[in-house]
């Protein structure tokens, strides 16, 4: 069997993979302070845990443990298996590329099923145990699954493609002169921005959270080059007039506990230059204080950032809440960032009206809607 053949199969078999009940998923999530705890209570008391995380620091598999248990109730609550059919083989790549040990996740995932049976109900620690049972007789699926479906940078026009990588050339070396030097070249008016976005920010911030996936660049590259990106969107903003509030209110946040900001702040921009009056929040923003300015501006359109699949549930309680709310039922919802461009449907699982996959499309779609 080809390894196309094998991650076909091996998502077929996820979708099929029983629903954990809604008490046992709530019971899960509930329980995430004391399973976090016991969980790196155990592995960090394994002799050879230096081996199995790749001499890593714990931390990062404290991190890394927390970040599994958000993901797979997001997973439970949503009863959405396309999102951990497509994550699992991420996750894989990544702590690979990290150096962490194939030995690292049968090992956790039985502590895993260990410590739901010592701090979950019966019924909770069975559902949930299927489910991990599963994923434990995939390793050897997963492992070759993960060095065949590796994530690619989308592919960039040729017309593009030398220039992109000269940009992310410089975002990786700190160069913020270069890259005003390239978009001084490319931006010839504000007409020209959303695509000098899609073409060559968003590509090359693709290359790189790729490159940092396989261990190619440090988490300190990484942040360099995201620094470097929003110095420039600063410029980018600052060095060109605002156009006349002609059009419709926009709304755009990032989901609370979401700390990547760059597609959405670029969203803010394209609305922005085009007439919407436009109000961007930035990350991580916690949803009590996001409801208080929905009512407050009273936005058409509210505007979702998720990129990291742990978020997504945070997103949803959003979506849900004021979808409940006739004082907001005017507002439309549009979500958007990596975890929706991985997973197409999972917009209309979570009860939102529509998704884009780049600020460019998101103003089309968008700008339908107001028709």
């Amino acid at each position: 069997m080809c390894k196309n053949e094998l991650y076909s199969k091996f998502i077929e078999e996820c979708r099929k993979l029983p629903s954990v009940s809604s008490e046992s998923a709530t019971e899960y999530s509930m329980r995430i302070p004391q399973l976090l705890e016991l969980m790196n209570k155990r592995m960090s008391e394994f002799d050879n845990i230096n081996d199995l995380i790749g001499g890593n620091s714990l931390k990062m598999m404290y991190d890394n443990h927390r970040n599994h248990l958000f993901f797979l109730s997001n997973v439970f609550k949503l009863g959405f298996y396309d999102l951990m059919s497509q994550t699992l083989p991420w996750v894989y790549r990544a702590y690979l590329g990290h150096k962490f040990s194939p030995d690292y996740f049968p090992v956790a995932l039985e502590n895993w099923k260990i410590v739901f049976h010592l701090s979950c109900s019966e019924r909770t620690s069975e559902e949930v145990g299927i489910i991990y049972d599963w994923i434990i007789s995939k390793h050897e699926d997963l492992l070759e699954i993960s060095k065949d479906i590796s994530l690619q940078p989308p592919p960039v026009d040729n017309k593009w493609l030398e220039m992109k990588n000269s940009f992310r050339a410089a975002l990786l070396n700190g160069n913020i002169s270069k890259c005003l030097e390239i978009s001084d070249g490319f931006i010839k008016s504000q007409d020209d921005i959303p695509a000098f976005y899609q073409y060559i920010i968003q590509p090359a911030m693709y290359d790189v959270g790729v490159m940092w996936e396989k261990d190619d660049i440090s988490v300190a590259q990484e942040h360099l080059a995201s620094a470097v990106v929003t110095r420039l969107l600063a410029s980018i903003t600052t060095r060109n007039s605002r156009t006349e509030k002609t059009k419709g209110k926009l709304l755009i946040t990032s989901s609370p506990n979401e700390f990547h900001q760059i597609g959405a702040w670029m969203l803010s921009d394209v609305f922005e230059l085009s007439g919407w009056d436009v109000r961007f929040l930035g990350a991580d923003t916690p949803k009590d204080e996001l409801f208080r300015l929905v009512k407050d501006f009273m936005p058409d359109v509210l505007a979702i950032s998720v990129t990291m699949p742990f978020n997504i549930d945070k997103a949803a309680e959003i979506v849900s809440e004021l979808k409940k709310d006739d004082e907001f039922k005017g507002v439309k919802i549009l979500v958007g960032g990596g975890v929706f461009n991985d997973n197409p449907e999972l917009w209309k699982k979570i009860g939102a009206d529509g998704f884009a996959a780049d600020p460019v499309r998101a103003k089309e779609l968008v700008e339908g809607w107001n028709k």
